[in-house]
């Protein structure tokens, strides 16, 4: 079955789609025609060479855009900048030619190729594909009405034409599509009433765009490359998710944005697909249950063992507001960090991670352990996770330091937060793990997931991660990527290497 990606079925912007304007190019683009087929006699069925029933289905072409224009259809008004572009040049330019069958098929094959890839039976156009879908348009038109003969199988005038009437498509005015700016209290309202996951603790970094869609929700973004990149779902109630996913991918199609949605929840499948979106698993997010947190089960045997050596070793842990640390203690922790980072290539990630000289979130806090004689040994981060939760940021550990060290750290910050009445601890999604198997895509994906998964990248093991991790006992949640398919997923998932590896922007 071959269906338009939902995103150009929807309607151009307000501003643009008043009822004259529309009437106004519907009725140029029939006038186009009706001059193209004045001017060259060879087109009229019997009179000429051109087959009568390919001037037949020529008409009926244009009277379809025609209606599409009239009902504010995106893809007409693509198709039609092309249409428009090329008959005018074919009026002007253009001598009378024999019609070519063969050179018709062949680029109308080639150009329909980069420009409709195809993905499990559907043809998925994307509004980035604009211009290459009215080059379709224009070459369509201009191999029927017959090319110059020194031209070759492509007319460049026609095409280029074509591409020159989508770009005055794809500069027309925008409106706001619904998306407006949200103060950060609005936003941290939204982030402590509907933030479930890790990735919802980073909503709020200034690398982000913050904003409120039609139905109410709450998102924030960045964009790089034309990729729109929506950190985790819409905060919003569950019920309304699925409205307001459809109201951000339908904002970023009219501003000529690829949507993607970063470590969504599984049960958000079906929304993100009806949204004309694919999924590819991301990893798995390990989450643990403060009510029932304790060292004296079987499951945490390690992790009560790693706690006790740091003891024997006479390492303490304290934890202090990350906006109350001293500049002593900033400059105590540093070395450490620079120390840990180094192997890792020197670099922080971002985008989904703090760094160590910004302060995420006002409210974090920070855990250190120091040895007998107070030096750092260890210390991380912790933020705050909805209403009644914490999550884990920064791990940082000296390569000299004590047995236990990270395992007392983290363990210090979870008693401290069942002390102080919170009910749930993320410890953060472990990038390419699929222990629950319910992996959304299919085998090329799986193959090279489980590739990273043991091998690692930029230096970050996430086995190894994955194995400390496991020592807390926690329940694994699966986090998604949501995102465009054919060619436009190759841009995407660029850009979310970028996004994490590059600078923040301020």
């Amino acid at each position: 079955m071959v269906s338009v990606d939902p995103r150009l079925r929807r309607r151009p912007p307000s501003g643009i789609t008043s009822a004259g304007l529309r009437g106004g190019a519907a009725v140029a683009l029939v006038a186009a025609w009706a001059l193209i087929l004045a001017s060259r006699p060879h087109l009229a069925p019997g009179l000429g060479h051109t087959p009568p029933g390919l001037v037949i289905a020529g008409t009926a072409a244009i009277a379809a855009l025609a209606i599409g224009v009239c009902l504010g259809q995106l893809l007409a008004w693509w198709m039609t900048a092309g249409v428009l572009v090329a008959g005018l040049s074919a009026v002007a330019l253009a001598p009378v030619h024999p019609w070519r069958a063969d050179w018709m098929l062949v680029c109308a094959v080639v150009l329909l190729a980069l420009a409709y890839p195809v993905h499990r039976g559907r043809v998925v156009i994307g509004a980035g594909r604009g211009l290459a879908v009215a080059g379709v348009a224009a070459q369509a038109l201009a191999l029927m009405l017959g090319a110059h003969g020194h031209a070759g199988p492509v007319p460049a005038p026609f095409v280029l034409g074509g591409l020159v009437g989508g770009v005055a498509v794809s500069r027309r005015p925008r409106g706001e599509c619904g998306m407006r700016a949200v103060a950060r209290v609005e936003l941290e309202r939204a982030r402590s009433a509907h933030g479930r996951s890790h990735i919802s603790c980073f909503v709020a970094t200034a690398d982000k765009r913050a904003v409120a869609l039609p139905g109410g929700a709450v998102t924030a973004f960045r964009t790089t490359a034309r990729v729109a990149i929506s950190i985790g779902d819409p905060l919003v109630a569950p019920e309304e998710r699925p409205a307001a996913i459809a109201e951000f991918v339908e904002g970023c199609a009219r501003r000529g944005w690829e949507p993607c949605f970063y470590q969504t929840a599984p049960e958000l499948r079906d929304a993100y697909r009806a949204a004309g979106m694919r999924l590819l698993k991301f990893g798995e997010e390990a989450i643990v249950d403060l009510d029932s947190f304790t060292l004296a089960v079987p499951e945490r045997a390690n992790l009560r063992r790693e706690v006790y050596r740091a003891d024997r070793a006479g390492l303490t842990a304290t934890v202090t507001p990350w906006a109350a640390a001293e500049p002593l203690l900033r400059a105590d922790l540093e070395p450490v960090s620079r120390a840990w980072l180094q192997p890792r290539t020197g670099r922080e990630m971002g985008f989904s991670l703090g760094r160590f000289q910004e302060t995420v979130d006002p409210g974090a806090w920070l855990v250190v352990v120091r040895g007998p004689g107070g030096n750092v040994h260890a210390f991380s981060s912790w933020l705050r996770l909805g209403s009644d939760g914490i999550a884990l940021d920064l791990v940082r550990r000296h390569p000299e330091a004590g047995p236990g060290a990270v395992d007392l750290c983290c363990v210090e910050a979870l008693f401290e937060a069942r002390r102080r009445g919170l009910k749930v601890a993320s410890l953060g999604a472990v990038p390419c793990r699929d222990g629950a198997d319910d992996a959304p895509d299919g085998r090329i994906a799986h193959a090279v997931r489980r590739l990273l998964y043991s091998r690692g990248l930029a230096g970050y093991r996430y086995e190894s991660l994955a194995r400390f991790k496991n020592k807390f006992a926690p329940r694994w949640e699966s986090r998604d990527i949501a995102l465009g398919g054919g060619l436009s997923a190759v841009r995407v998932l660029a850009a979310l290497v970028a996004v994490h590896m590059g600078r923040r922007k301020a």
